[in-house]
């Protein structure tokens, strides 16, 4: 064998080496990689329209995580709304914010009674939910002064995950610095003016 073909071969073992040691990084970068729902990923809209539709009702419900984990579905709409109510709760009329708050209960509410509950049952489920609000709320109001560990304990105590939760911690801190960049009125102006 000449010098030339083993050089050769010696660089396509490396190369294999190489693409095997990325490709298991990769994988376990994935598997790693917090998902707490299932995207669904059919059926998928056929017109434009649905897709805009369907993007809408994610990003704005959650509806993957909805249907994937109820428990974690709420607790996220109840503590970005907690964080929401924090952010703007002295910049803001309290009787706004007093209507804002009704009116996203009373949306659960008429959830709860969407997915078939009766009337006892949605009471008793309406109860659980706001007192799950209000015990966020208390934790949010610590979360401005306290440290890292505190609010990994947080996430922990209400999604029951234990890994990851770095990256719950820092979505909700992203999120907090955006809702502090904007007015309150870009995000009510719409819901607001209609006659609850």
């Amino acid at each position: 064998m000449s010098v030339l073909s083993l050089v050769i071969t010696a660089l396509f073992y490396i190369s294999f080496i190489i693409f095997v040691i990325g490709m298991t990084k990769k994988i376990l970068q994935y598997w790693a990689t917090p998902a707490p729902l299932k995207i669904p990923v059919a059926p998928t809209p056929l017109t434009r329209t649905g897709v805009v539709l369907r993007i809408i009702r994610e990003v704005t419900l959650f509806e993957s995580l909805f249907k994937s984990s109820k428990w974690t579905w709420i607790f996220g709409w109840l503590f970005h709304f907690g964080l929401f109510l924090n952010i703007y709760k002295n910049d803001t009329n309290k009787e706004y914010l007093q209507e804002l708050f009704d009116f996203v209960i009373k949306q659960i509410e008429l959830s709860i009674r969407e997915i078939g509950y009766g009337d006892v049952s949605v009471n008793k489920k309406m109860k659980e939910y706001v007192n799950l609000f209000y015990s966020i709320i208390e934790q949010i109001e610590l979360w401005n002064s306290s440290d890292n560990k505190f609010k990994i304990d947080l996430m922990k105590n209400y999604l029951n995950i234990g890994k990851n939760l770095n990256y719950y911690v820092d979505y909700f801190e992203k999120y907090r610095s955006f809702l502090k960049k904007n007015a309150l009125n870009n995000f009510t102006k719409v819901i607001i003016s209609f006659k609850f």
